[in-house]
Parts: structure tokens; sequence; C-alpha cells
């Protein structure tokens, strides 16, 4: 009998990335498509929808190709995603204008309108029952924002999607989203009810009709159509599952859907999650996760990664001349010259908040910097301060943790920065703590995903067993000089 496999995708801030993996757990093979994001000015980042489907069709045809395998034997089809994204179709599943990913904060005087107007009693009740925040990042404020500056499209919209579910609708016609995107994307999910909370769309005035329905991350939701299958090479029929938004996908891939865990993303944004099936007796950010079971309680602040990216774009063509002329990553150089430089980057302290800021206590009109510089810092210098800035975020980001007594008794750190030892190591100094990389730490989304599916279409007879599928593949230790010193 042929071997089974499970096709994920995880719609990500630069690109998407598709994954292969077999009945036992394994990942086979992947394949990458970026798409733009578009920034005209402050305040506004979107993407195109179709530049999210182009991507999955893209990369679906390549690694059917690649590795040679039947489409028929693709059993099931995964899909994770950036949130919130507040992207409006029409009936016809039609996108209504571009998307406004995580980084857009041009809703901001609609959340300030919303916190000055509605009593302190309802805010407190809708965080309680939500873990939603009155924020520009949330998708129910950017909705409200849309209804007040683009009359004609909220009219028009049948429904507000986020990535992975528009992918979803592509596939197989079905308009759909689950619990955690309805959680952590559109903020309006009553956890407890598992469902809308009818007080909240009563009170912010966004009818019941304009959103998806809700199911569970690894329930079917369709199946692929004769119209998807012609355009990704898929089989007719092939079960899709509803999927999960990347901040809950990554808890499963990387093996932490389970309490007492930290994990850290350090993708172009930063996150950091601690699963609990605690409920505060006061408000906070958390969002339901894979295992509806458990709250992920969590810290994000939208530039992380992006922010080396912005530094290797901007002041290092050279290191991406000499690394495309040998065929390496540029990171690895920018890497090499950070290497050079002592901790604490000679005083220069950079703070991360080129979209907003800090985690804990955002303020959407916080600006990045770097505080101290001096005639006798170099380029080597910002790129290890940024390493060291984003490494204090995380510290900032657990310490909250703790301090809602969320016990951290193990830290995972996942994401595209996992790769560099030396930013490993960094992060690992500043906290004073071991960190462990899980077996696909750049993957972590989509495998998430993967797993889910696999329960699905039962694969895995449930989350537990999928999960023990993850195994460690590197860990960072503190350098105790560095420690010292940071």
């Amino acid at each position: 009998m042929s071997t089974r496999y499970i096709l994920a995708h995880d719609l990500g801030t630069t690109g998407n990335k598709a994954i292969l993996v077999d009945e036992e757990g394994n990942i086979k093979g992947s394949a990458w498509f970026s798409y733009p994001t578009y920034m005209p000015k402050p305040g506004v980042a979107e993407q195109n929808a179709e530049d999210w489907w182009r991507a999955v069709v893209m990369s679906t045809k390549e690694l059917i190709k690649k590795e040679k395998i039947s489409p028929r034997d693709i059993v099931a089809i995964g899909i994770s995603g950036l949130t919130p994204n507040c992207l409006p179709v029409n009936r016809e599943g039609v996108p209504l204008g571009r998307a406004m990913i995580h980084m857009d904060v041009r809703a901001q005087p609609i959340a300030t309108k919303l916190e000055k107007e509605i009593s302190m009693d309802f805010i407190h009740r809708f965080m309680l029952k939500t873990g939603a925040r009155i924020d520009p990042r949330v998708d129910f404020v950017r909705i409200l924002w849309i209804k007040n500056n683009k009359p004609k499209i909220y009219e028009k919209t049948h429904k507000f999607l986020q990535a992975k579910d528009y992918i979803v609708l592509k596939l197989t016609n079905v308009f759909t989203t689950d619990y955690t995107d309805a959680s952590l994307g559109f903020g309006l999910f009553n956890f407890r009810e598992k469902r809308y909370d009818e007080e909240a769309l009563d009170t912010f005035g966004i009818p019941l009709e304009k959103l998806p329905e809700p199911h569970l991350s690894t329930e079917i939701v369709g199946e692929v159509t004769e119209k998807a299958a012609k355009e990704t090479g898929l089989n007719v029929g092939t079960p899709v599952i509803a999927g999960a938004a990347d901040a809950a996908a990554i808890n499963l891939g990387a093996g932490a859907e389970r309490p007492n865990i930290a994990v850290l993303n350090l993708g172009g944004s930063i996150f950091v999650t601690v699963l609990s099936k605690k409920i505060m007796d006061k408000p906070h950010f958390y969002f339901v996760q894979i295992d509806p079971d458990y709250l992920g309680y969590g810290v994000d602040l939208q530039t992380g990664g992006v922010c080396l990216r912005w530094m290797r774009d901007q002041f290092c063509p050279m290191e991406k001349l000499v690394a495309s002329a040998i065929d390496i990553d540029a990171y690895r150089l920018l890497d090499s010259e950070a290497e050079r430089i002592k901790p604490g980057s000679d005083d220069l302290i950079f703070l991360p908040y080129f979209a907003g800021g800090p985690s804990v206590k955002f303020n959407s009109k916080a600006k990045g910097a770097f505080f101290g510089l001096t005639l006798t810092h170099t380029k080597a210098h910002l790129i290890r301060s940024i390493m060291e800035g984003i490494a204090y975020e995380f510290r900032y980001m657990i310490e909250h943790m703790e301090n809602l007594d969320l016990e951290v008794k193990e830290v995972r750190l996942c994401g595209g920065g996992s790769k560099s030892s030396l930013w490993g190591k960094i992060i690992a100094s500043v906290l004073g703590r071991e960190i462990l990389v899980p077996s696909y730490p750049t993957d972590s989304s989509a495998y998430g995903a993967a797993l889910a599916a696999g329960v699905g279409v039962g694969l895995f007879k449930d989350l537990e067993e999928a999960q023990g599928r993850v195994k460690l593949f590197n860990r960072y230790v503190p350098e105790p000089e560095w420690h010292d010193k940071y």
C-alpha cells in the first residue's frame, strides 16, 4: 500500500510554506512561495488575498512534482496562517480589497473611541469572556473601521475572513473559520460557550451573518472542488480541515499543547504563549487553542525578526551579494558580524517598536530606536543590538506571564530565528534559561496544521498521539559570562 500524506500550508508574513507529512509524522518535503506586503504609509500594512492563493497553488504544484507523489496519496489538507487579517469578501468569495494584516494599526481611532464610549463594566465582562482586547490589531475593531471609512465595501461584504479561511474557501467553496481564529483573529469568541459572543456583537453593532461559522480545528469542513483541483493539481474530494491560526498551530507543532511550557516564536513578528486550563479572574489577552479545553495566554509584538530583515535589506547590500554568489543565507553573514561584538553591544540598546509597542503595554504610536549610538559603533554593533533587543522583549513577555501566576517550567523556541545559534544563545543568556528547539522549528505552524489534519482524518487517534510525533532538535544554554552581563 502506498504511503499516505498530509499536505499543510502556513501563510506567513512574507510567504507561504507548504509541507508534506507522512503517516509517521515526518516531513517528507517542503516548498516556499513569497508574496509582498503593501505599506503605502505609516500604520498601514496590507496583503492581497489572491497573492496568498497563488502562493498556495504554486507551492502545492512544486511539492507534488518535487517529491514525485500522486495527489491520490494526499489524504488531508491542513491550513494555518497569519492573523488577524480582516479580509472582506462578497457572496462569490471575491475579495473586496486587500487584507489588513497583523501589523496594520490604522484602526486606532476606533479603538480609542470604543474605550471612551463603552462602559468599563462591559469591557471587563467582554475581556473575561473572550480574552480579546480593545486593540486596533484585532479584527472586530477593523470591521468597525471599514464600516465607518469604507461603507460601500462594508455593505457588499458577505463575510470577513482570515488568511487561512480564504484558502479553505478557494479549495472547498465553503465560508468557514475555526475556534482559534474566531478567538484570536476576530476577538469575538466566547470561549465558555464556544460561539461568538452575542452581547459583544450587539454592543459593537456587528451582524453575526458577516462572520464565518467557527469549527474545531480538527474538523473536516469541505472537500477539494473540481475547480480547485484543476488549479492546484490536487485530487477532487480530498478532505480539507478547518485549520488554525498560526499562533495556535505553532503550539501543537512545537509539542507544547500542554501547560507550563512557554513557546517563543521568533518569526517576522514575535510572541510568547503559555497554555493553561486556568481562567483568570481579571482581564487578560488569551485565545482558544486547537485543543479547545486550553487557553493560550499570549503576548505579542508585530515587529521581531522583521527588524533584522529591515537591517539586512537597508544596510547590508554587500552581504546579500556575497551570500547570493556563494549560495548561502545572508543571515549567516550577519551572524558572523554580530559574533565579533561583545554582549551588550558596547552599551547600544535597540527598541524593536517599528509598528508600535512594547508587547505588554502596547501603544500604537511607539517608535523603534537605537539608543546610545557613538562614533565607535559599527554595523556589527547594530546587528547584535537588534538580536539583544528582541531577546529582552522575550524576557519582558515571560516575566509578565509569571506575574500572572502562570508557571513556566520549560521554554521552546520556534520560527526562522531559531536557526541562528548566536541568537539562540543570546536569548538563553538574557533569559537565564535553557531553551529547547523542537524537531521542525521553522515549520512549526505548518506542522501543527498537519498534525491537526491527521487527527481530523483519523491518521492519529487524538491530539495527544499527534503531539507525540514531535521530537527535540536542538537546545541552547545560557553562556554564564553573557548572562552575568545581561
